[in-house]
């Protein structure tokens, strides 16, 4: 049997993983690690087929109780059981908490919580398995996999994840052709549904959130979800007009891609300092000269060095630069002369060539 492919990396936002695994074929599992916490999810051809989660508290009973399918005395029976080494099927039928018919109904309510959990994760690692079995016992869900995760989404309130998700306001979107079935299975609220209305042409996420009634954060939320769940996709089409949207979309296309450079070297010297790569970063700056570290503060420069675009162009509107492109463009790559020049001076040639391959992958075009 072929081994599996394995992808890893440093969490950002779960939903972007959770996008490529809904759009993958074949059979995957996705391991999020944060301290000693570990999700594990398993997909079958973008199905949802199983979660779990060594975190106690989204244990099947705990998960249960939670979602008020136990009474607490019915749990503490339970917990008194299982003290016993009786199994927690057993368990559950002693105690008439659940029939045996509602065993697969009880790990769709202890799914649901994990993905939840998941959703607000922007810390950590992960391990994206793919072409890797399920175990041979696992009781698939019947859960529709696009509304577990829309429904995760939904409690999310966190803005710095979906920012973090959209990227650039810049950014357009336009409804992805032929999903009205998909829409009536997702089941998607009115809100949901008005703001995919909006999207019947190609709108940048400023102009949507323009035109909606909901407020400007449940825009932002419900246009995310939408964009993970794919009913939704990014739109490059032209038109009349767009030219000056086309230019901001290059020069946040272009940040993006130094963002992906920065953010792998922050990863480098992470794995080397640990929590003492914000020390580093430190002298990084310190390196930049005096107008090009202007630029830089407020809320610019973010943690893994990455830069937000809207708020780089608010500071150069407010300070006049004369030429945004091209002052974009040397600020950038002043910042990437200093990353290198002290990962070269703190480790020697040690770590250069993972340096330059992420060096090797910025698009400037």
């Amino acid at each position: 049997m072929a081994e599996a492919l394995t992808l890893q990396g440093r969490l950002d936002t779960v939903p972007e993983l959770l996008r490529t695994l809904l759009g993958n074929q074949g059979m995957a599992r996705l391991q999020l690690q944060r301290g000693e916490a570990e999700i594990n999810l398993y997909f079958e051809d973008g199905r949802v087929l199983h979660a779990s989660s060594t975190d106690p508290d989204f244990g099947l009973a705990e998960a249960l109780l939670c979602g008020g399918e136990l009474t607490l005395d019915q749990y503490i029976a339970i917990q008194d059981l299982l003290k016993r080494r009786k199994s927690f099927v057993d368990a559950l039928t002693e105690t008439g908490a659940l029939s045996p018919d509602e065993f697969l109904r009880a790990f769709e309510v202890q799914a649901q919580a994990i993905v939840r959990e998941a959703v607000g994760w922007s810390a950590g690692t992960y391990l994206m398995h793919l072409d890797e079995q399920p175990p041979a016992d696992l009781a698939p869900l019947r859960l529709n996999s696009e509304r577990l995760v829309m429904g995760a989404i939904r409690g999310l309130n966190r803005y710095s994840i979906i920012r973090r998700g959209l990227g650039s306001f810049h950014r357009v979107f336009v409804q992805r052709p032929d999903q009205g079935s998909r829409i009536y299975h997702i089941e998607l609220t009115d809100e949901e549904i008005h703001v995919h209305s909006l999207l019947e042409s190609p709108r940048t996420i400023h102009e949507v959130c323009a035109l909606s009634y909901l407020s400007n954060f449940d825009t932002l939320k419900v246009l995310w979800a939408l964009w993970v769940i794919r009913l939704v996709e990014e739109s490059h089409a032209s038109g009349p007009g767009d030219e000056k949207r086309n230019d901001e979309y290059a020069r946040s296309a272009m940040l993006e891609s130094y963002n992906n450079a920065f953010a792998r070297i922050h990863e480098i010297v992470f794995q080397e300092l640990g929590e003492g790569v914000e020390a580093f970063m430190a002298d990084v700056r310190a390196r930049l000269s005096p107008e090009s570290r202007s630029f830089l503060e407020g809320n610019v420069l973010s943690e893994e060095g990455r830069l937000d675009y809207d708020t780089l162009m608010i500071t150069f509107a407010r300070r006049h630069v004369a030429d945004a492109p091209a002052t974009l463009v040397n600020l950038l790559n002043e910042i990437l002369y200093a990353w290198v020049f002290e990962v070269r001076l703190r480790f020697g040639e040690g770590l250069q060539a993972e340096v330059d391959r992420a060096v090797n992958e910025i698009r400037e075009d």
